[in-house]
């Protein structure tokens, strides 16, 4: 009996290793020598299939070499697809105990070693059989060792893959996982046979169906069942796993079932009514010792909430205790919302405008031949910031000059033949030409566009306008000075009233939020403005202490101070005012 349950071990470590490593197409290991034939146990992947001479003749050599051999066809191109053999001795602890032999698709030469250190890591799996074999005087207490697995780990997580691994290979099982109660599912622990859960895999949801099924239950559950039962998950992952033997078993801690252990086989290892008498002592005592390392793991959140669940059922004077200072708190608080003033500050989005704004309109019908500035940039008075286009008004001029010229000439020949009449009319024309050329000097003095004084461009952008076409009278750019500004509030008209010239408050950009500016209010306008939401004011207000670092455009938040109220009415006038204008205008 123990030997047939070795091979089990055997064979079930040999399906994880091939299930772990990628690309593998068959494996064999191998126990004992093969001479000594009370310790000899031979295992195969696929199980039942036949394991070809060039694999076996290479775990022979491996295990007499007492090293790791690497073996590749000799013809690769007539192997379709290239494989790859490696064999790998097993021992423990410097001992010698036999080895395995594995054949994979073609792997890269840099992954060779990551599935030898695969094998090397999996030989420590063996542990349990070797021990079980050298002990005569009968098994190990799988109870003792589970426990050692649980109270040997660090984390829980580390605790229910140790535990989850060693159960796999106690009883000969495919995989075995475990879950936890959560909300109205299950949270996937640990699997035998992957350190890696995905939880969007199909596998994942199965599983945690399988438990959700059984904890819903309160009770062990298998597949095939005997007896007719309704348990959809179980069947829906024996058909997912080919028709694999399940059996599921809950965990309790106080009575109260918070996780589950998944056992799946396809040979007949947990069909013994003894192993399943077995498993389920050890659950009895496995509950409370993973409930106790879950609640260690526990964060402060939900220490408190069971801590508060716990304590549901405390003594009467305890509650009271409560209840006591929950009312003493809520009076203090209606104590200090009832009395006691506080300035009420009415707020508003603010944004800041220079105090005085110059547009620098367009002359005459031209064109832009150049610029020199854009929003943003400072300028000094007479700075040119832009000029128009003059060929035209020069040409005008040069055609203007040149028929004064004439005139002139007429007017001197007038005179010499004593027509006075003429003399005067051609001296008049003189008078009237001079007048244009000098209507046209003013106008070539003005295609150049000069600040009117040192500030900071707010608008107008002509550099990307060269050539372009303007109109007599279009704004081209706009300019503010940088020593004086004002700043403009938008008041709701629910609020409007509160507000008066001379009141003062505080300003907040969003562009200095740590810096606190004073302002006072100057000029609240009559009506509401078209630039804004329906139903709010402009106020103008004036800023004061420390403005350098301002600039026209910048925004914020202002709050204008209108006088004390109570904290209650400060609080609920908002609420208390539209219920009363939403009543008046419901009753007829």
């Amino acid at each position: 009996m123990a030997q047939e349950m070795n091979r089990q071990l055997l064979q079930s470590w040999l399906t994880l290793q091939c299930q772990a490593m990628p690309g593998a197409r068959s494996a064999c290991a191998r126990i004992g020598s093969e001479q000594a034939e009370s310790g000899q146990f031979v295992a195969s992947w696929p199980r039942g299939e036949v394991i070809g001479a060039e694999l076996t003749d290479l775990l022979e050599i491996a295990d007499r070499s007492g090293g790791p051999v690497t073996s590749a066809p000799g013809d690769l191109k007539q192997s379709s697809p290239a494989v790859l053999r490696i064999a790998h001795p097993i021992d423990n602890r410097g001992k010698k105990r036999g080895a395995i032999a594995v054949e994979l698709t073609q792997v890269p030469r840099d992954q060779q070693a990551a599935v030898l250190r695969l094998i090397e890591w999996g030989n420590t799996w063996l542990d349990l059989l070797f021990n079980k074999d050298s002990d005569g005087a009968g098994e190990a207490d799988p109870l003792a060792e589970a426990i050692e697995c649980i109270t040997q780990s660090d984390s829980l997580q580390q605790a229910g893959m140790s535990l989850t691994g060693y159960l796999t290979h106690r009883y000969g099982c495919e995989r075995v996982s475990l879950g936890f109660s959560r909300g109205t599912g299950v949270r996937l622990l640990a699997l035998s046979d992957s350190t890696l859960i995905p939880p969007r895999s199909e596998l994942s949801r199965q599983l945690a169906g399988v438990m959700a099924e059984a904890l819903s239950k309160n009770q062990p559950l298998r597949w095939p069942a005997e007896e007719q039962q309704n348990i959809p998950a179980h069947l829906a992952l024996a058909e997912a796993e080919h028709d694999t033997r399940i059996l599921t078993f809950i965990l309790q801690d106080a009575g109260k079932a918070f996780a589950a252990l998944t056992f799946e086989s396809q040979n007949e290892a947990l069909a013994d009514g003894t192993t399943q008498k077995q498993i389920t002592e050890l659950t009895r005592y496995l509950g409370p010792l993973l409930a106790l390392k879950q609640a260690a793991e526990m964060p402060l959140r939900g220490r408190f909430q069971r801590k508060v669940a716990g304590s549901s059922n405390a003594s009467g004077q305890g509650n009271a205790r409560i209840k006591a200072f929950a009312v003493a708190g809520f009076l203090a608080f209606s104590v200090y919302f009832l009395s006691g003033q506080k300035t009420h500050r009415v707020p508003g989005p603010a944004q800041i405008e220079g105090e005085v704004q110059r547009a620098l309109i367009a002359p005459f019908d031209g064109y832009v031949a150049a610029t020199y500035t854009r929003a943003g940039e400072t300028v000094e008075a007479g700075f040119v910031m832009a000029e128009l286009d003059d060929r035209e008004l020069k040409l005008e001029q040069r055609q203007l000059s040149g028929e004064k010229t004439e005139l002139e000439k007429q007017y001197r020949k007038a005179l010499a033949g004593l027509d006075h009449a003429e003399a005067r009319i051609l001296k008049a024309q003189i008078r009237q030409a001079d007048a244009r050329i000098d209507l046209l000097r003013q106008t070539l003095d003005r295609t150049q566009l000069k600040a009117p004084f040192s500030g900071v461009v707010v608008s107008g952008d002509l550099s990307r306008s060269l050539g372009k076409p303007v109109k007599r009278g279009e704004i081209l750019m706009e300019v503010a000075p940088l020593s004086s500004y004002r700043v403009a509030i938008q008041i709701e008209d629910r609020d409007i009233s509160s507000i008066e010239p001379g009141q003062s408050g505080s300003l907040i950009l969003a562009a200095r939020p740590g810096q606190e500016l004073d302002l006072e209010v100057i000029n609240i306008t009559s009506m509401p403005t078209d630039t804004t939401s329906a139903g709010s004011f402009r106020v103008e207000a004036r800023l004061s202490g420390n403005i350098d670092n301002l600039r026209p455009g910048m925004r914020g938040v202002a709050k204008i101070e209108a006088g004390d109220r109570s904290r209650f009415w400060i609080w609920t006038h908002e609420i208390s005012d539209w219920l009363g204008y939403r009543l008046w205008a419901w009753l007829p």
